[in-house]
């Protein structure tokens, strides 16, 4: 080999070590194992829980076939999916099931991309499903069909149609004076018998393409009860709208009627984007996204670190808020350095004019750590699970928490200073 040569394979190989070190600094974050794989999808490198997720370390994966971490049925899904990298470059939120040590199955969700410059290298991170529900969480390479049970989509049409299902509120809350800027409405399906849960049940509305019909029965019920009489006129709530949604013409257009109507629920409704990964084409997106800002409704895109292409969403969505995905959080208070990292986006977002949420806030060390890295706001369990009644936050919220000012609700106009303070700073 000539000089030229080794000096050329010694840049590529540094560049592939900087990349790797650049991919592991952003998915720690959220992930709880990263992978290189060579073009034949053997592992060169892994970082991480390897050795509570498949008990080995990580050097007893080096070389090994990804594929032999997962489940054999995953394993075509999984070629076909590395055959197509080099087309589409990136691999977002696939959904496959793991072989655990213990040789129980597992759902895990694979984020990363190819670079056909760095010899063809695939960087995945791995992030595994809680144990229990995970069977239940969202779409898999090859989605089994919806099981015959209570849960129908007649049924679940029926519901939406009739508006047979409530709201339960949860505050969203000054990480430093403990006013509360908005509440999140939550969608609760007590009329469906056998239902496991709500997160189920909107799922099922993704898979099945009802999500559209019931964002817009969603959206119908909190403005109805927004206009109650017994309410704080300064009173906001954010409504969840899918990407499914956002992508849907017929949707936006129903929306938009709605909204017309409503006039009087500007700056007192916001949009919380959901199911991101669905948005498509970004560009459409962000046209939707801005017909709703346009019209005087904010918008948050929810789930920020929960996938590898969220920075290219912040980058290509003009939006107001980001909601800090829960796990990205956990993983972030976990993982060494962890905090400088999460400086370092929320710093990021305060340059874009964003402001930041974190939710899944459980204990005061959250709290504390998500203060310390400029977290705009917080949400979770430690402030109240969600209820019909708002009023009930009033005795929730713990007032030592929040020493700076004394504990306000309703979404006020502090609360609304803050935003544009921080927007503009």
């Amino acid at each position: 080999m000539t000089t030229v040569a080794i000096a050329a394979a010694r840049h590529a190989l540094g560049d592939i070590r900087r990349e790797r070190d650049r991919f592991a600094a952003l998915s720690f974050c959220w992930a709880d194992a990263v992978f290189e794989l060579d073009p034949a999808g053997r592992v060169v490198y892994c970082a991480g829980a390897c050795k509570h997720l498949f008990g080995v370390g990580d050097d007893a994966l080096n070389g090994a076939a990804l594929s032999a971490l997962l489940a054999p049925a995953d394993h075509a899904a999984l070629q076909a999916m590395l055959e197509e990298a080099p087309a589409s470059e990136r691999i977002a939120n696939a959904k496959v099931r793991l072989t655990r040590a213990d040789g129980r199955e597992q759902t895990a969700t694979l984020c990363g991309f190819r670079l056909n410059e760095l010899d063809g290298h695939v960087f995945l991170a791995l992030r595994a499903a809680p144990r229990g529900a995970a069977d239940l969480l969202a779409h898999r390479l090859e989605p089994e069909p919806v099981a015959a049970s209570e849960m129908s989509v007649s049924t679940f049409k029926a519901v939406t149609a009739q508006a047979n299902f409530e709201a339960a509120f949860q505050p969203v809350i000054d990480t430093h004076t403990g006013v509360i800027h908005h509440y999140e409405a939550l969608a609760r399906f007590p009329g469906i018998r056998g239902a496991e849960g709500p997160y189920e049940q909107i799922i099922f509305a993704e898979e099945t393409g009802l999500i559209a019909d019931f964002d817009l029965a969603m959206t119908r019920k909190v403005l109805d009860w927004l206009s109650g009489e017994a309410l704080d006129g300064s009173t906001r709530v954010a409504v969840n709208i899918s990407g499914h949604s956002l992508g849907s013409s017929a949707c936006l257009t129903a929306l938009d009627a709605l909204l017309r109507e409503n006039a009087w629920a500007r700056g007192r409704l916001l949009f919380e984007i959901t199911e991101s990964a669905h948005l498509g084409n970004l560009a459409a997106a962000n046209a939707s996204v801005q017909r709703l800002r346009r019209q005087g409704f904010p918008v948050c895109l929810d789930d920020f670190g929960a996938g590898a292409a969220n920075f290219e969403y912040l980058s290509s969505l003009e939006i107001d808020i980001v909601k800090l995905d829960g796990a990205a959080v956990r993983g972030a208070r976990s993982a060494h350095k962890g905090d400088a990292f999460l400086k370092a986006l929320v710093r990021l977002c305060r340059d874009l004019g964003v402001v930041t949420v974190a939710e899944m806030i459980e204990d005061e060390a959250a709290l504390e750590f998500v203060r310390g890295c400029g977290v705009h706001f917080v949400q979770g369990y430690l402030f109240g699970r969600p209820a019909h009644d708002i009023r009930a936050f009033r005795r929730s919220i713990p007032a030592h928490l929040f020493p700076v000012a004394p504990i306000r609700t309703g979404g006020g106009a502090r609360g609304g200073a803050r935003v544009a303070s921080e927007r503009r700073s």
